[in-house]
């Protein structure tokens, strides 16, 4: 059971429960302390903490990305992409590392395999969530962490932006291929692409609703940066979407088109 002293001008509760070490924290409230008790009197009786000192050094960094998987990627926007990234991090031999034995050098050796495999750009993605794993673990599940090590390294520089757009040479090429090929959404995908920067995932979930031909705009209520946008669309662009049988409420309704690349 939990109990809850005043200290001076703050409130500490200890949660006790046989068979776990005590736990103990404080707040600048005493409703916020009663809070943390009920979650961690819950997370006891659903087994998430560890039963003793012992258990807690048992734990390794793929205990937490599977518990992160379940808990937490399922709220994100990119979370097919994050998980896909979680399943490499749990492919490699960092995912069977203690707790308890985790270090800089462990996480920057998992950093040197991975480039010699993928880019800098895929290694910082792959980081990025073992980072935000760790510290979440720290913060919330009382992970037997002093410290995230993932900050402790060096990430890979970013790649630098692309800005080449396409020559005519490149533009006649692009459509003969798109000319021969049997997928009827390659072609109107491609140029309004081409004519709107639009990335893939906005124009996967682009709705016809978000889109006024009269007043040649579409919009995006959801976008990579997080921020709606509207794009202004192009006499072309507005010829290619008149084009299109409006058959659902998305643009592209075909779900092969999720393994589209561009």
């Amino acid at each position: 059971m939990a109990t809850i002293r005043r200290r001076g001008s703050s409130w500490q509760v200890q949660v006790r429960r046989d068979g776990y070490p005590p736990i103990s924290k404080s707040f600048s409230t005493k409703a916020d302390a009663l809070s943390w008790a009920r979650e961690k009197e819950r997370a006891i009786e659903r087994a998430e903490l560890p039963a003793c000192p012992r258990q807690a050094a048992g734990l390794t960094v793929g205990d937490l990305l599977k518990r992160y998987e379940a808990s937490v990627t399922p709220a994100k926007r990119g979370a097919r992409a994050e998980q896909s990234r979680i399943r490499t991090l749990l492919s490699h031999a960092i995912s069977e590392a203690s707790l308890v034995k985790l270090s800089p050098g462990l996480v920057a050796r998992y950093r040197d395999d991975r480039l010699a495999v993928v880019s800098g750009d895929s290694v910082r993605r792959e980081l990025t969530i073992l980072r935000h794993c760790l510290t979440v673990a720290m913060r919330e599940w009382d992970a037997p962490l002093s410290s995230n090590p993932v900050l402790s390294i060096g990430l890979p520089k970013p790649s630098k932006a692309r800005d080449r757009r396409l020559e005519q040479d490149d533009g006649q090429k692009l459509s003969a291929a798109i000319r021969s090929a049997h997928a009827w959404y390659l072609r109107p995908i491609i140029e309004l692409a081409i004519e709107t920067g639009m990335r893939r995932g906005e124009l996967l979930s682009l709705k016809w609703a978000h889109v006024s031909l009269e007043r040649r705009t579409a919009h995006l209520p959801v976008t990579k940066i997080g921020h709606a946008r509207t794009v202004a669309l192009t006499p072309r662009a507005i010829e290619v979407l008149r084009g299109i049988a409006r058959e659902d409420a998305r643009v592209f309704p075909d779900p092969d088109l999720r393994s589209v690349r561009f």
